[in-house]
């Protein structure tokens, strides 16, 4: 992918930026996810920072999905219905 922004790059400063942004965020995340979302950039052909930052949102979004509480845990600290009468 770093490779790919370099040379499709017409400004080379905005490449090194982009570039040092994938870095930047490759340092926080296992290198297999890094590497899994680069390879889903260069499938869409949009090799971008931005493009990027989505897809790694995404797959972390897909990895870890919100759970909904079923109900409310039980404790001794409840008033009841009793209390508000």
């Amino acid at each position: 992918l770093i490779d790919r922004i370099l040379k499709s790059s017409k400004h080379e400063e905005q490449a090194f930026n982009a570039c040092a942004g994938i870095l930047h965020r490759v340092k926080a995340i296992p290198k297999g996810i890094a590497e899994e979302a680069a390879r889903k950039c260069i499938e869409m052909n949009s090799c971008r920072y931005s493009t990027y930052r989505q897809v790694l949102k995404k797959m972390e979004c897909d990895e870890h999905p919100e759970s909904s509480p079923e109900s409310l845990p039980s404790h001794e600290n409840i008033r009841g219905k009793d209390y508000y009468k």
